[in-house]
């Protein structure tokens, strides 16, 4: 780290993790509504067996074009994506 900057490792490792994670996103799987009237889209990771529900507003800030063909894609045979959609479009 460069102490001129005022630029830690910390900061370093965790804006380098923030910026790869969502490149690893192999593709979305589900929708859901959780409490408190918030949506979780369920994520296939690259590389790994093991699937995830991550926030739908965080995954859409970090990987969009795929939230939207996700939801896009099954909002016909999908109330809740049909719901997570609109509330993409009144938050915009």
């Amino acid at each position: 780290a460069d102490a001129s900057l005022d630029i830690t490792e910390d900061i370093i490792i965790d804006q380098a993790a923030n910026d790869s994670w969502s490149t690893h996103v192999d593709s979305i799987i589900g929708v859901r509504l959780v409490d408190g009237g918030e949506f979780e889209l369920k994520v296939k990771w690259l590389g790994f067996e093991e699937t995830t529900w991550e926030p739908l507003q965080t995954l859409h800030e970090d990987v969009p074009e795929k939230v939207l063909a996700y939801l896009q894609r099954v909002r016909r045979t999908n109330g809740r994506a049909r719901e997570a959609l609109a509330k993409l479009q009144r938050e915009v």
